[in-house]
Formats: C-alpha cells, structure tokens, sequence
C-alpha cells in the first residue's frame, strides 16, 4: 500500500537524481549493467579449471596504448563532418579475469570540410566492462562508459556564443583482445558516444591498440 511517506521518499529521490543528473544515471546503469552479468561470475570449478588450462592468464593491471578515429554524427555533422585519427592512453584493471574498470585520456579530434581546420576535444573517461573469454588468447569485453568532454578550440556562431561546450557523455563501448602473453595484448574497441546535454556533440569511434602489464 502506498503511503504518504513513501510518496514523499520518492519524491526526494527525484530531486536528488535531478541535481546529480548524469552521474546519477551513470552510476545506476553501471549497477544494473554489471548486476545483470552478475550471474555469469560464477563457473563450476570442474568445469572452470579444464577451460583455463585453454587460455591465457591475464595480468591484472594493463596499460594501453591506441590509435583511434572519430566519425561524427547526425547533428555534430553540420558543423564538423569529417573526423580524424588521434592517440589515446588507457589504465585497466582486470579484475577475476571478468570485470575491467578503466580510466583513459585522449584529444577526439573533428575537422571542418572547408578549411579542414582541426577541432580537439579533450575527453577524460571511465568504463565498466564485462569480460568474456571466447577461444585460447582472445576475448570480447561489452560495457559502458562515461566521458567529460572539453573543448581546447572554440568555435562561435554569428552571434559569438560558442557552438562547443564542455559536457558529460555517455557511451556504449565493445572490446575484443588478444593476449600474446601474459605481458603484452592486442586490443581493438568500436565506442558510440553522445553527450547527455545536446546532440551536439556525439560520435562514432574505432580504434586499435597494444597494451602491456604492470607489476605483478
């Protein structure tokens, strides 16, 4: 039975969320993300011991570096339609050979189609990803991401308000790798990203990196 109390616990809860906005929600969908693959964490140890002995052992911290392609779109297409290649340095920790959590920095770089004058972005990002083991040395990881996205270049409109502006995004990211030992691995990402604010900047991207461990 719904109560006044429960009516008015919700109703803080709304507000709450509404001032924290998109780290809120951010937060929420990694809960229920990684509550959702939950069941997956447990194997059967018969059956987990025997498939381990097929695949590689992997490090728990990596450090990786890629070389990535930003296309834009929809809306970020009427002001910067083409994009171009920019390099990106990643920190993950893999976790029980299931979970990877990372943090990376990377310039996402669009360019008008006039002048090809160059527009950089300085994004700073955290993922939560799901690991899967698919054969011997190579695995496919699926997740989210959220991404702080400033501009280093502006660029203004007639009035001269500026048409860029930093802002949170959100992104649906999927990873496959290869582990050459369990020192080095080989990882390729295709992301979709788009800023929660606007439309105005979102993206498409692809990339192709190598990564090595760190410590033990």
């Amino acid at each position: 039975m719904i109560t006044f109390k429960m009516i008015k616990f919700f109703a803080y809860a709304f507000k709450f969320l509404k001032k924290i906005k998109v780290m809120a929600i951010y937060f929420y969908l990694s809960f229920l993300f990684l509550s959702s693959f939950a069941s997956f964490a447990y194997v059967d140890p018969t059956k987990s011991n025997e498939k381990k002995n097929n695949l590689t052992k992997l490090p728990k911290h990596v450090l990786l570096f890629s070389l990535n392609h930003n296309s834009p779109l929809k809306r970020t297409k009427e002001n910067f339609p083409l994009g171009d290649f920019n390099y990106s340095l990643t920190y993950r920790y893999i976790y029980e050979e299931i979970w990877i959590f990372g943090l990376s920095a990377e310039q996402k770089i669009f360019k008008q189609k006039e002048n090809l004058e160059k527009y950089p972005i300085l994004n700073l990002s955290h993922e939560s990803l799901r690991n899967f083991p698919l054969y011997k040395s190579f695995y496919f990881a699926f997740g989210l991401k959220t991404n702080y996205l400033y501009p280093l270049k502006p660029q203004n409109d007639a009035s001269g308000q500026s048409k860029l502006k930093p802002e949170l995004s959100l992104a649906v990211s999927s990873n496959l790798s290869y582990f050459i030992d369990e020192t080095f691995s080989i990882w390729t990402h295709l992301d979709y990203w788009r800023g929660t604010k606007t439309s105005q900047i979102q993206g498409f991207e692809w990339g192709v990196g190598l990564a090595f461990r760190l410590g033990d």
